[in-house]
């Protein structure tokens, strides 16, 4: 069995880095393998692609996962305020 030559995150897309599938194998050493995987990040994953695609670590730290979650909820937010209502046109 080979690893997929997966290289990009699958939730922002940045390149993960990831040494297994730079290499075809996995034989090598990464970096997630000395890093703690947010639990969050990981159940953010698309179905089709967990367990075939890495995170990069931003993502995998939580880092933009936060940034993702605090930019949606300021949109939510936003949203849900009450618009001014238009004057009517003379």
């Amino acid at each position: 069995m080979e690893p997929l030559p997966n290289h990009a995150c699958p939730l922002c897309g940045a390149p993960n880095r990831c040494a297994v599938a730079a290499e075809g194998s996995f034989a090598v050493d990464c970096w997630c393998a000395s890093v703690r995987i947010s639990a969050q990040a990981l159940a953010r994953v698309p179905e089709p692609l967990r367990g075939k695609a890495c995170l990069c670590a931003a993502c995998a730290t939580g880092g933009r996962a936060a940034e993702a979650e605090a930019e949606a909820e300021a949109e939510a937010e936003a949203e849900s305020k009450p618009k001014p209502a238009a004057l009517p046109d003379r």
